[in-house]
């Protein structure tokens, strides 16, 4: 781990993800999980990968943090369908989860305005000064017709 992070820090990423894989490999954590995916993608590596680490993740360390990284990089790369599955399961088991419930909100989108502001209304009653959420929040309430609360 220590090579790998010595490696990033002097922006040898090459270098740093076969560290960061062999450190997974001996003793996987969250740590690490965060540390190997970030390498990952400043290395590029293609989708397929990335979805073979995160099954791998889920496996070995079963929790919170590698479905919540797994649903981001999902919601960013445009599979909707499955982030919103991971955050849907994210609320279930925390349902005090304000990012999950913001983020949630945006895989509904514009089209399931009901759905997308029931989720952003609970992410704002979680977080209500978090500058993410309130812009979630009121970007659906403004779409949905109720401009003054919205703005």
């Amino acid at each position: 781990m220590l090579t790998a992070d010595i490696a990033t820090k002097r922006g040898n990423h090459k270098a740093a993800l076969p560290a960061y894989r062999q450190a997974w490999d001996k003793a996987p954590s969250d740590q690490i999980g965060m540390k190997l995916y970030s390498s990952m993608r400043e290395n590029g590596e293609p989708d397929a990968t990335f979805a073979g680490f995160f099954d791998d993740w889920a496996e070995k360390i079963p929790g919170q943090l590698g479905t919540m990284t797994r649903a981001g990089h999902d919601l960013e790369n445009g599979d909707l369908s499955r982030a919103q599955s991971s955050y849907q399961a994210l609320v279930a088991v925390n349902p005090n989860n304000a990012i999950a419930y913001n983020n949630l909100a945006w895989t509904y989108g514009e089209d399931a305005l009901t759905e997308s502001l029931k989720a952003s209304q609970r992410a704002y009653d979680l977080a209500p000064q978090s500058g993410e959420i309130l812009d979630t929040y009121g970007w659906f309430l403004y779409k949905s017709g109720d401009i003054k609360k919205g703005l």
